[in-house]
């Protein structure tokens, strides 16, 4: 109730600043309800998302955050701050960002945010979820990044992300947002091509290395620290390709994840990809998105502490029909089926109403 409250608070000196400041303020949603077989529960409402989206605006300055008030698996409301960043534009070719922000890695990690409006599916594809949905690539980056467009004159334009921050915690769902992990930082490196003679076309490609440091040592308090036994180096190569126009919605994105051991040298291997797929007819978009991940042979250790643990694949396949009823509501229907190779496949349907204001 406290983290409800320092919500309330803070949505309600938004709201009064923003009649003295250059703010603009929106608060973003979902309810749903779904059915799903092989569980405890078959069927259940869900209305565990409230999004306060803040920006501001002066000159070459621009700030924005994300703060989010979403309910655990214990049904209980906390409060996480998801994006806060400040930029300085200094010309077209070089912004300059720092804060807690969303990595710039393939196309739908800082495509699509925490407003489920803008997402054509329920749900993001698991290969780029968020920490706390156990996603495989780094969702969030506390650190500073610069960026910009450079134009190749008639051929189209370069578009470059340069970031490097805190990285890997030592768990897959933690964000080093206060206390950095190690010394040794995360880079990524984005660039991507938009030519002039296929409007809303997209290439892309990602490379990223990192440190995923060794569990603490024990402590009387915490006797069985939760982390890897041993530093573990990764490295990021992503490639993406999108295309959004004339009705037209298509996204595919892939990466490898590379793991290796510093103690043993054991190198794990894994591959991720998904395609997205829609036409919007008037306000009425159907859609499809297929996504396949395939898990190293031997099993990585920082894959094991979650729901991702023991899988040697994962494959999920969905379609549905977004319809944009007003401008602030859109809904979703959606089928989805996921084979994990551990159990039986499972099947699950999705009524989504997702709102912005």
């Amino acid at each position: 109730m406290r983290d409800v409250a320092a919500f309330t608070f803070v949505s309600i000196s938004a709201i009064s600043f923003q009649a003295r400041a250059d703010l603009d303020l929106k608060f973003y949603g979902d309810t749903s309800f779904g059915v799903r077989n092989h569980s405890d529960v078959s069927n259940g409402f869900t209305a565990s998302r409230l999004e306060l989206f803040p920006t501001a605006s002066t000159d070459r300055v621009s700030f924005l955050a994300e703060l989010m008030a979403e309910a655990g698996e214990d049904n209980e409301i906390g409060v996480d701050l998801e994006r806060v960043q400040v930029a300085y534009l200094f010309s077209n070719w070089l912004r300059v960002r720092a804060g807690r922000m969303h990595t710039a890695f393939g196309y739908y990690n800082d495509g699509y945010h925490h407003g489920r409006f803008f997402e054509l599916t329920t749900g993001r594809p698991q290969l780029v979820s968020f920490e706390d949905e156990f996603g495989l690539l780094v969702a969030h980056l506390v650190g500073v990044a610069i960026d910009g467009q450079v134009p190749l004159g008639g051929a189209g334009d370069l578009h470059y992300d340069l970031e490097t921050g805190n990285g890997r915690g030592h768990v897959l769902q933690e964000v080093a947002v206060l206390q950095a992990r190690k010394s040794n930082k995360m880079f990524n490196f984005r660039l991507r091509f938009l030519p002039n003679a296929l409007e809303g076309l997209m290439i892309g490609g990602n490379v990223a290395t990192d440190q995923i440091p060794r569990a603490p040592p024990p402590t009387a308090a915490d006797p069985m620290p939760a982390g890897v036994p041993n530093d573990i180096r990764e490295v990021l190569w992503g490639a993406h390709v999108v295309y959004q126009q004339h009705q037209i919605h298509f996204i595919a994105e892939g990466a490898a994840i590379v793991h290796k051991e510093d103690v043993t040298s054991t190198v794990y291997r894994h591959y991720g990809g998904f395609i997205e797929a829609g036409y919007s007819i008037g306000d009425f978009t159907p859609y499809a998105r297929y996504e396949h991940i395939k898990f190293a042979s031997r099993l990585d250790p920082f894959y094991q502490l979650g729901p991702l643990a023991g899988l040697s694949e994962y494959k999920d396949g969905r379609a549905g029909v977004k319809w944009i009823a007003t401008e602030n509501i859109a809904l979703k229907i959606e089928g989805e089926t996921t084979i994990t190779g551990i159990g039986p496949s499972i099947q699950a349907g999705t009524l989504q109403c997702a709102f912005g204001f």
